[in-house]
């Protein structure tokens, strides 16, 4: 081994201890004494990597001499973040791939907050969720995600080089910051990656759910192995991701591909936005449940008013999907209509980025074919031959977990 390597070796075994065994301090289970010497650890990583110019020993490479050093410190720093299984009552951390890298995914909706942990293949090794409890404010909020996310942090055996944050928009892919969540009151101008990169030292992203969605769908779901996929989700809004040769297509500031606010009816119904006839306005659960209590606020006969012990207020989408299960005369229009506009914006989608697939996800597609058979019938009529014969229109193969999926390959990618 060469001197450099030599004497990176011999300070580190100095600090640790000559006997191998490790300081007191890193058997404990708080894990911010864990993070302090695992950051002593990766300066030693660092110093192993330091070349001093000094000739190596005659017959070995130099890079044999900083494998070895690499090796050294490898094993330093994974037994650092190795704490003792007692802390945790569901059982021992868990180990992650041969690489010795994972990453913290969450997915921030209106009622919960995932997280997961996942190894360099993506698959999840540990996976929770907590309520998001809105109302009790924005630091409440962000508390629950810091906790969350660190029993997700120490649950893993080996490093955790990333975290990414999958968020409704409009939102700051950029700068990582929340604009304003629709489904998350007073939770505006939130600087995520900040504050959580404040708590943990390990680098964040935070991006809109859609386009991670997306990420996620071409990563491990319908369109592995394509250059170009769109991702629709149709739930409470309608959104939507691109992916062009593996990159999401973000736009000038990150709010690109907003396919629900294409507007399909000029005097249409009025949307969330302010605008009138977009997609989101027919087919999005709020846009299902909004058509369903101007019709029966109008006198309309149904029995989904029954369904609801007479409260029209507590009306909902899925009310509106039973009924036409039922065979109810009116909840079968407003689902058709639904899935016809959905059609809609699908075919001008196909015209718009010529994709490979267009996979589509969301809790509104638990309707199934009420919404798909009249989807499909819209882009018989509206699209192109060229494209319709040639782009493939799917079930998102993710269900809830795309974004999850997403936000870990993006953390991948940048970790």
């Amino acid at each position: 081994m060469g001197h450099w390597a030599h004497t990176a070796t011999s300070r580190a075994r100095a600090r640790f201890g000559g006997s191998g065994q490790l300081p007191e301090v890193v058997g404990r289970s708080d894990p911010r004494a864990r993070r302090a010497w695992l950051t002593r650890a990766r300066g030693l990583l660092r110093g192993a990597l330091t070349l001093r110019r000094q000739p190596p020993v005659p017959g070995k490479l130099a890079s044999e001499c900083v494998l070895y050093s690499l090796r050294f410190a490898a094993v330093r720093v994974s037994r650092i973040q190795g704490p003792r299984t007692d802390h945790y009552p569901g059982g021992a951390p868990v180990a992650g791939s041969a690489q010795h890298r994972c990453v913290v995914a969450g997915d921030l909706g209106g009622t919960r907050f995932r997280v997961a942990l996942a190894d360099e293949q993506g698959r999840f090794l540990f996976r929770d969720a907590v309520l998001t409890e809105v109302s009790e404010g924005r630091e409440a909020v962000l508390g629950r995600m810091k906790n969350l996310l660190r029993a997700a942090i120490d649950r893993s055996v080996d490093p955790v080089t990333a975290i990414a944050i999958a968020a409704p928009g409009p939102l700051d892919p950029f700068r990582g910051v929340i604009h304003k969540a629709p489904n998350i009151p007073h939770f505006e101008n939130i600087p995520i990656k900040q504050a959580i990169e404040d708590e943990f030292g390990i680098p964040t992203s935070l991006n809109n759910d859609c386009n991670l969605g997306a990420l996620g769908e071409a990563r491990y779901g319908a369109g592995r192995g394509l250059n170009f996929l769109v991702y629709i989700t149709v739930s409470t809004g309608v959104g939507g991701g691109v992916i062009d040769r593996g990159q999401m297509l973000l736009g000038s500031t990150g709010a690109a591909t907003e396919v629900g606010h294409m507007t399909i009816d000029m005097n249409g119904p009025l949307c969330g936005c302010g605008n009138r006839g977009c997609v989101e306005s027919f087919a999005s659960g709020t846009g299902i449940r909004n058509q369903a209590i101007a019709a029966l606020s109008a006198g309309a006969e149904s029995s989904m008013l029954g369904k609801v012990g007479g409260d029209i207020d507590a009306l909902r989408a899925e009310t509106v999907v039973d009924a036409a299960r039922e065979g109810d005369p009116l909840a079968a229009s407003i689902m058709r209509k639904a899935g016809y506009a959905l059609g809609v914006g699908v075919a001008n989608v196909m015209h718009l980025f010529d994709p490979d697939l267009i996979a589509i996800g969301g809790g509104v597609t638990n309707a199934g074919e009420l919404l798909f058979a009249p989807m499909r019938e819209a882009i018989a009529e509206r699209a192109m031959e060229y494209y319709r014969q040639r782009i493939r229109v799917v079930p998102s193969a993710l269900g809830d977990d795309v974004g999850l999926y997403g936000a870990v390959a993006f953390a991948l990618d940048q970790g």
